[in-house]
């Protein structure tokens, strides 16, 4: 509730909300990728049965890692930003994958 003592939520009515963009994100695979980064990131997501956007995500973190301290953008005069990504993936479990970590042991 508001200082004035009505639910916001109610002032919207029944109005659904408006997407504010395309339900699914884009896909990677369209970036063009030097052949190593992209032979690499297809062969680890179909050996670790990821999404290719998943490892691909991964491995921009560590490309930026690695160039954070050897390259800086100039904002504006007297300010530089050095390079960084900040980056989440998030992943889901299978079942099965789960269980034969387990039946391993």
């Amino acid at each position: 509730m508001n200082e004035s003592g009505h639910d916001i939520l109610s002032l919207f009515g029944n109005k659904a909300p408006v997407p504010l963009g395309p339900k699914d994100p884009p896909s990677l695979a369209s970036i063009s990728l030097p052949s190593i980064l992209a032979d690499y990131s297809h062969e680890l997501s179909e050996s670790l049965q990821v999404p290719y956007e998943m490892v691909l995500c991964n491995l921009f973190g560590v490309l930026s890692t690695v160039a954070q301290r050897r390259f800086q953008i100039q904002v504006k005069d007297g300010y530089h930003e050095s390079l960084n990504l900040y980056l989440e993936v998030m992943g889901w479990t299978r079942p099965y994958i789960n269980s034969l970590a387990f039946s391993q042991r």
